[in-house]
């Protein structure tokens, strides 16, 4: 059965029953023995939407290098110091020249 979704800004109990398949005991100290015929468990969850606003030419640096990536462009993820090597031109990404940080 699935998880219920948890809608954006909002709460939920999520929870549910696993019964045992074959018969189970709980040994405790000085009681009889109990048999146990499932567990179950339960949590609250919550969602929260944080917006975070980039600079024009980091937005579109990010937008382009994920839509050539959707694309088959270009076929890997890119760490920080590989995007370092990129540069937004206003219009493309292109690499980046005449920089220390290009190899």
């Amino acid at each position: 059965m699935p998880a219920p979704l948890v809608p954006l800004g909002g709460d939920a109990e999520l929870g549910r029953r696993n019964p045992f398949s074959e018969p189970t005991w709980l040994h405790l100290p000085g009681q009889p023995a109990v048999r146990v015929l499932a567990w179950t468990w339960k949590l609250n969850v919550a969602t929260v939407t944080t917006e975070h606003v980039v600079g024009d030419a980091v937005g579109g640096l990010a937008a382009e290098l994920v839509l050539k990536t959707l694309d088959g462009s270009i076929r890997r993820m890119f760490s920080g110091r590989d995007v370092q090597r990129w540069i937004f031109d206003g219009q493309h990404v292109v690499p980046r020249t005449g920089d220390a940080t290009a190899d």
